[in-house]
This record gives C-alpha cells, sequence and structure tokens, in this order.
C-alpha cells in the first residue's frame, strides 16, 4: 500500500535495476533534468486525491542510458496502476487517512508564491513594454539580416561508456526481480503463483499435523492448503455489486452477518474469479475473516451456499465463533480471507450446518428442501401399495400384480 512519495522512492530502491541504472529524487511540482548517463526518476511529492483515489505524478528523463527501457519495465511491475500521461506518468492507489497529503498552511504558501510570480510576470511585461516604447524614439531603424554562414564540420563522436558490473546473486533477494511483487510477508512453507503479470502470494500453505510415538503424519496436500486473499471493507447496502477490490456484508456487526458480497478484483488487483468458484465447488467451506492491522482478531464462518454474481461472489455464512474481542466491520479496512475446509483427510467432510438436510453432489454438500420423513409409527396397512385390511394368524402377503394383499395360508408349512 503505497501512502507517500517517499513510499513510492522506497519501493523503487529496493529493485537491483533500478539502484544501479537510476537516481531517484522526491520533487514539488517539477522535474529537474538528466544530465548524465543516468535514468533520472523524479516523484511529484504530494499526490492529488480524487473518488478515494490519491494519484502521484512521476517523471522518467532518460540522460542517455542504455538500460532506460529496463527500468522504465521494472517501475511498471513495482508500482500499482502505472501509467503514461504525455508528458509524465502516474502511480494511483486507494487514499486513506494514511496518505501524505498537502496541509492547508502549505497550500496558502503555495497560492502566495504563485500570485507573487504572476505579480513579478506582470511587473516584468510592464517593464518590458516601457523599454520597447523608448528604444523606438532613441534607435533608428534595424537593418537587413546577413546571410547564414555555412555549417560546421561534425564534432568528434564520444568516448565509450564504463561497461556495468554483473549483478552478484550472492547480494540479491528474489524480490530484487522485476516480476515478483515487492513486500511479501514471508511465512514457513510460503508459495508463490503466477497472477497473470507476476509472482504474488496469492496462496498460503496450511500444514494439519498430529504426532504421537515419535511419529510425524501430515495430511494430504489436496486438503492441507487453502487459499489468502485480501479485500477492503465498504458499506453497501444488500444486493448491490461489490466495488472492485472491495467487499460488504448485510450486517456490521461480524456475529450477525449471514451474507459475505465479495469482488471478482482483489485488493491487490488480481481476478480470482476461478479460484473462488474452483475452491467452493470442491467444498472449502470455512471461511475465517481478519482485519490486516491486527489478525489476532478473527471471525470465524461457516459458508453455507453461494451465488456467482456479475461482478462477484455473495457467500452465505453462519457465524460460528470470533477470536478475541467481537469487533464491528471497519469501513475502508483492509482484511485477510482464509478459505479451507472444515476437516482433513480422504474422508467425506461433515455437513456444514446441524439440522439442515443435504444431499451430495459434485463432490459436496448441496442444500435440499426435500427431509427424509420417518415411518417407523406407521403400519403396514397403511402403505399405498398394500392392501391388508384385516390380516388374519397364519396369513401370507402375496404381490398381485397391481399391489400386495393378503391372501393363503402359511400356518401349516403348506402355501
Amino acid at each position: 500500500m503505497i501512502y507517500s512519495s517517499a513510499d513510492i522512492a522506497r519501493v523503487l530502491g529496493s529493485d537491483v535495476m533500478i539502484r544501479q541504472g537510476g537516481r531517484i529524487s522526491i520533487v514539488d511540482g517539477k522535474p529537474g533534468l538528466g544530465y548524465d548517463e543516468y535514468v533520472y526518476i523524479y516523484i511529484d511529492k504530494y499526490p492529488t486525491v480524487e473518488d478515494f483515489q490519491a494519484t502521484w505524478k512521476i517523471w522518467v528523463v532518460d540522460g542517455g542510458s542504455d538500460i532506460a527501457d529496463l527500468v522504465l519495465n521494472a517501475i511498471t511491475v513495482l508500482l500499482p496502476k502505472f501509467d503514461f500521461k504525455g508528458d509524465h506518468y502516474t502511480t494511483t492507489d486507494f487514499a486513506s487517512e494514511k496518505t501524505v497529503i498537502k496541509t492547508q498552511a502549505e497550500i496558502e504558501l503555495e497560492e502566495t508564491r504563485a500570485e507573487r510570480e504572476r505579480l513579478q510576470k506582470d511587473f516584468s511585461g510592464l517593464q518590458e513594454g516601457l523599454q520597447a516604447r523608448l528604444s523606438t524614439v532613441r534607435d533608428g531603424r534595424d537593418g537587413i539580416d546577413g546571410r547564414d554562414g555555412i555549417d560546421g564540420r561534425d564534432g568528434k563522436d564520444g568516448r565509450d561508456g564504463k561497461d556495468g558490473r554483473d549483478i552478484d546473486a550472492t547480494e540479491t533477494d528474489l524480490e530484487d526481480l522485476r516480476n515478483v511483487e515487492e513486500g511479501i510477508v514471508k511465512e514457513r512453507g510460503q508459495v508463490l503463483t503466477w497472477d497473470g503479470a507476476r509472482w504474488t502470494n496469492l496462496f498460503v500453505p496450511q500444514v494439519l499435523s498430529s504426532g504421537g510415538g515419535g511419529e510425524t503424519q501430515t495430511a494430504a496436500a489436496s486438503d492441507a492448503v487453502s487459499a489468502t486473499v485480501q479485500w477492503k471493507y465498504h458499506v453497501e447496502e444488500p444486493g448491490v455489486e461489490p466495488h472492485a477490490g472491495d467487499f460488504h456484508t448485510d450486517s456490521q456487526d461480524g456475529e450477525l452477518v449471514t451474507k459475505i458480497h465479495v469482488s471478482t478484483l482483489t485488493n491487490r488487483g488480481n481476478d480470482i474469479s476461478v479460484l473462488i468458484s474452483d475452491l467452493l465447488t470442491q467444498g472449502y467451506d470455512r471461511l475465517y475473516v481478519a482485519q490486516s492491522a491486527d489478525l489476532s482478531q478473527a471471525h470465524l464462518y461457516q459458508i453455507t451456499g453461494y451465488l456467482p454474481t456479475t461482478d462477484g461472489t455473495e457467500l452465505s455464512v453462519a457465524h460460528i465463533q470470533t477470536a478475541g474481542l467481537e469487533p464491528d466491520f471497519v469501513p475502508n479496512a483492509t482484511y485477510e480471507f482464509y478459505i479451507s475446509k472444515s476437516s482433513a483427510g480422504s474422508g467425506i467432510p461433515e455437513a456444514p450446518v446441524d439440522g439442515q438436510a443435504y444431499v451430495r453432489q459434485s463432490s459436496g454438500w448441496v442444500p435440499t428442501t426435500t427431509v427424509p420423513v420417518s415411518i417407523s409409527s406407521n403400519t403396514l396397512g397403511e402403505l399405498s401399495d398394500v392392501n391388508v385390511p384385516a390380516a388374519t394368524a397364519g396369513e401370507a402377503l402375496i404381490f398381485n400384480g397391481t399391489q400386495w394383499a393378503a391372501g393363503g395360508d402359511f400356518s401349516g408349512g403348506s402355501f
């Protein structure tokens, strides 16, 4: 998450290619110049904020570097929504209370300076006009321009630049590569996945193990992996499609939530519609939702159903418990979603909710409105295809082609 121009400089400075071939500076409103063989990256000190989004201007000036295209490709991978806007580039991220913007005092000082520059320009124009009038009085007519001289010879070629230094693999990290997401939180057993543009931590393995008698057993890989996704909470009416990168619920009280509507796009801009659909159809039915700022307070829900929508997926859930306090969902806060199975191993998992009737379909539990009826209190004659108005001892039940009926005497051993 980017909150300031210093964050942008830190992200870019973490890349080996940019550190070697670029020079990063934070400027106030306008770029400097590139005067030697480097790529100069000028970052506007403050962003413009509009519709909950903060946008910083970035000027990239090529002083004659041979790796300018490589540096520009690295910037494109590292910064969110990096785009070209005529004479400059921009990068855009969500605005929050942590975003560093101009103070009111700085805005007033900037307006004062602009007014002073305007007055100075107006005065300079008056001065130049007065001097022009005086020159027409003192000076005679201008003479005829002379002919242009012959062009001079071309100068000598400049000296070749110094060869770059080969990168030392022992001094670099995985995150220094341009197609690996910067700032990944490392956990034991971390797995990176390709999201179409870069390697990112879309999956986090959760390994279930049990020990006894000096032996450790690990659950099967298909049951031990859960998905970890980030969305930002946004208050919205039920039935409305979620904003890109957001989710909303039918109640801000975590214990009362029965519907969670998540966007097709995550907070990082990744499209995970296929992933969510695949997990749900495979029977992933446990959902942990925790605010990224404090993962110790997680709501635990049972997923009882789901409905794909135009811009997301609506999950039907039942609250099970909450670790720690029972916090309400906080608008514009980022939340971690952990989706897993309620049971591990190769057996059939338990149905999601007690008291609900289910049938097994496509390796998962599907709710049904048809509830099995007990007939333990009924008698044989009450069945629809049985005709026994008044059975006597020794009578047999014989199928006559259309129904079961009493007939024959079986008491003596002959039939």
